[in-house]
């Protein structure tokens, strides 16, 4: 009886360790391999190329825009010279080839686009200061967008607006929200875009008045702002802003005050659904949360939110597991991130799987966390087959060592 018993223990731990290696290369066949690799201190707003592989930002120590790749390191994109020696990268297309982002000319500062020959000046919009600033690229990387600095129409001050550029048309300012008419002279308005749609036909942002505050916005291609919607502000006064939209221009991230949790809240508008919010990474008043980038299609938001003790952590949000902060993600994957402080994450490529961000590392003793780093990860039906796999083995190894040996 006994060796019919251990027989059959047998049999099934051979097929437990089949189920598990099978589950294992499933896994491994539809997801790379989960990575995480400090790149160098490039500030706190990196982005990412759509393919994942090209990161942009500024270098901590020259204070120059750089674009990172693994095989090529880190490349200072310089800046247009006759200024202070700064800039700043904020965007890249889809393949990395074009960044855009700030630098610093005789007079000013203005929106800048590099392709691999020098900085191209994109000039600012008409009758503001100089003083314009490239946050947007198309995945093709003809169009940009950004803030600029425009003349009030209804007096001789300054003020940010959105735009749009493309080489045939120029800067184009995006408009604002009217002001009351009750209030034309004391109503102080602007506006920011800070994401578009992989065709450039859809650009995001927020747009300001002294009546309406901070709202979300979205552009069409012939400039028509539609609002996108709040969430419910509780006793707080209404505010959303928008930083990210899908490839498809279908799906538009961002953050909104949020009476539930007395806090800004991360959130996700689509045009069937409207608004959703994304929730905390602590569950108490107070907490906020904030998307900062979005997948291709929708599917991954990537973003920062308040963890315990108030310390801010970079999160992942999907629809399968809803916010997670992402240092957990990545130790349960077996990463190796202990010592390292995940403040942010500021980009991911289209598939979902690349992300990038900035934080503290562990040899960083200063006060300034602009330690970038970035990560690969599975899908998340695949980390859960990665997991059982990997745990099933291990059961099947416990097993083994602990049944009676066959004499």
């Amino acid at each position: 009886m006994r060796d019919a018993v251990c027989v059959s223990c047998n049999s099934l731990r051979r097929l437990g360790i089949v189920v598990a290696l099978g589950l294992t290369l499933a896994a491994g066949r539809a997801s790379p391999s989960p990575t995480f690799v400090g790149i160098g201190r490039l500030g706190d707003a990196p982005a990412i190329s759509a393919d994942g592989v090209v990161v942009v930002g500024q270098d901590a120590g020259s204070g120059l825009a750089v674009r990172w790749g693994a095989e090529s390191g880190l490349v200072a994109l310089g800046d247009f010279g006759g200024g202070s020696s700064s800039s700043k990268a904020w965007g890249v297309s889809a393949d990395g080839s074009v960044v855009v982002g700030q630098g610093h000319p005789a007079v000013g500062e203005e929106a800048f686009r590099w392709a691999g020959e020098g900085m191209l000046g994109l000039g600012d919009l008409p009758g503001g200061a100089v003083n314009s600033d490239a946050r947007g690229v198309s995945a093709d990387g003809l169009t940009v967008v950004g803030i600029g600095s425009s003349n009030h129409p209804d007096r001789p001050l300054s003020m940010r607006e959105a735009f749009r550029w493309t080489a045939a048309d120029g800067m184009v300012g995006l408009g604002t929200a009217p002001c009351p008419v009750q209030l034309p002279e004391d109503c102080t308005r602007g506006s920011e875009a800070h994401g578009v749609s992989a065709d450039g036909a859809v650009t995001v942002g927020s747009t300001t008045n002294s009546d309406l505050g901070r709202r979300a916005v979205r552009w069409t291609q012939d400039g028509t702002m539609r609002f996108l919607g709040e969430l419910p502000p509780g006793s707080r006064s209404p505010e959303s802003e928008a930083r990210a939209v899908s490839a498809n221009s279908i799906v538009v991230v961002g953050s909104s005050m949020s009476g539930a949790i007395e806090a800004e809240e991360a959130v996700r508008w689509t045009q069937e659904g409207g608004i959703f919010g994304l929730g905390q990474l602590v569950e108490e008043a107070g907490f906020y949360s904030r998307a900062l980038a979005v997948s291709g299609d929708g599917a991954v938001v990537v973003g920062t939110a308040a963890g315990t003790g108030q310390q801010d952590e970079a999160f992942i949000w999907d629809t399968e597991n809803g916010m997670r902060a992402l240092h957990q993600v990545l130790s349960s994957l077996g990463l190796e991130v202990s010592g390292w402080e995940l403040i942010g994450a500021t980009g991911v490529s289209a598939d979902g799987k690349t992300i990038v961000g900035y934080g503290k590392a562990p040899w960083n003793t200063g006060p300034a966390a602009v330690d970038v780093w970035i990560a690969t990860i599975p899908e998340p039906h695949t980390a859960l087959l990665l997991g059982m796999g990997l745990a099933m083995l291990a059961g099947a190894r416990r097993a083994r060592i602990g049944s009676p040996r066959r004499r």
